[in-house]
């Protein structure tokens, strides 16, 4: 944020639980209260995933995993998007930098529900990009 402002941009870093959905407009609210508009989300959103086999995947891991790498992604994009249509100016770029991993495209027996996400959130920036 201190880089960014040496430039002369307005720049805020928030931290939040992703997961908890209920937060979402929240957390849009004080952005657009601090600054009238959003011209920029970069989502970053990820969690360590502990390796092991597939076979050996139970549902509380799986559903933690989604809830972080997608769920949470997913809709916390969808509340900043409703932001940027309606507050931002139209002659103002508005940008999505969506930093994922390789693991969408090379998947791996040890980190299925990691890779299971990584993909559908890419399918989801290919939906959003197209919006």
């Amino acid at each position: 944020v201190a880089k960014l402002e040496s430039y002369g941009v307005a720049a805020a870093y928030l931290q939040s639980d992703i997961t908890d959905v209920s937060r979402h407009e929240e957390t849009v609210t004080g952005v657009l209260s601090r600054f009238g508009r959003v011209d920029c989300l970069v989502s970053n959103a990820s969690m360590a995933v502990v390796p092991g086999d597939f076979l050996d995947l139970v549902p509380a891991d799986f559903d933690k995993t989604i809830a972080m790498d997608l769920r949470g992604t997913v809709f916390f994009t969808l509340a900043v998007v409703k932001a940027m249509l309606v507050r931002s100016a139209a002659d103002v770029p508005r940008s999505i930098i969506n930093i994922t991993s390789v693991s969408h495209e090379a998947s791996s027996p040890e980190r299925a529900d990691y890779c299971i996400s990584k993909a559908e959130l890419a399918a989801f920036y290919q939906a959003v990009a197209f919006r």
